[in-house]
């Protein structure tokens, strides 16, 4: 689907390279690197997160208890995190609920968290990326909210210290 170019940046740097008429532009899947050469614009390139191993409690089916965790980075060093959280899953008949958390140091109680609903035969993605600072010794993570009695579920968590 096509989309009207209104930013005035944008289109005074078009009409810089000679793009007359018209503008529209549609989002694909590729990225494309481009570099653009003047005095007055800079763009600034950004990189997503180093993907290592993430920590998951893999799989979880049918049973899990309300409070069951999902996936926890366990006590973090203090510091500034990219977090990306990614979850899955599909409730065969049931309504399921999740929280993702940041707990304190002492794991217990929550400092934020997220709720997460699911609908019966609903499938479930989520994906979550952020900076998260984090005090000494506090984590992230996802919990089941209420019993997910049918169904198969998965979230993995990754961190990367940038600070």
């Amino acid at each position: 689907m096509p989309f009207r170019i209104t930013s005035t940046t944008l289109i005074d740097l078009l009409n810089r390279f000679g793009v007359r008429g018209e503008r529209f532009f549609s989002l694909a899947e590729t990225i494309q690197p481009v570099a653009l050469v003047d005095s007055s614009i800079t763009i600034e390139s950004q990189t997503g997160p180093t993907l290592g191993t993430p920590v998951t409690a893999g799989e979880v089916a049918s049973g899990a208890a309300g409070g069951a965790v999902m996936a926890d980075t366990g006590a973090l060093a203090a510091g500034t995190y990219l977090v990306r959280v990614i979850g899955g899953g599909h409730p065969v008949a049931t309504f399921s609920d999740f929280r993702l958390q940041r707990r304190d140091a002492a794991n217990a109680a929550n400092i934020w968290a997220q709720y997460l609903s699911l609908e019966p035969n609903a499938n479930l993605f989520f994906d979550f990326e952020a900076r998260v600072t984090i005090a000494d010794q506090e984590r992230i993570r996802v919990v089941v909210g209420t019993v997910v009695t049918t169904g198969v579920f998965q979230f993995n968590i990754w961190t990367e210290k940038i600070d």
